[in-house]
């Protein structure tokens, strides 16, 4: 069995510029039916890797959510949060 590979974003980024880099923006936004303005989008974090761009370039997206929270104290009638116990 494989073992699986967790890439944040950045790391899916920059390997989409690695292959932009070996070719051209608008080559690869051929070949994976992006136009070049939008790969350019991408590129610059104006637009988020969708799933359907991520599965362009072979990956897949996972979206996970960190729930927390933090304590309220009222001191002297203001309430704040705080972190921890």
């Amino acid at each position: 069995m494989k073992a699986k590979t967790t890439l944040e974003e950045w790391q899916v980024l920059d390997a989409i510029r690695v292959r932009v880099q070996a070719s051209s923006q608008r080559k690869v936004g051929e070949e994976v039916g992006l136009s070049p303005a939008y790969l350019s989008d991408i590129l610059l974090g104006r637009r988020v890797v969708s799933d359907r761009v991520a599965a362009v370039f072979g990956f897949s997206r996972h979206v996970e959510t960190m729930v927390y929270y933090k304590r309220l104290v009222t001191e002297n009638g203001v309430t704040k949060e705080v972190d921890g116990g």
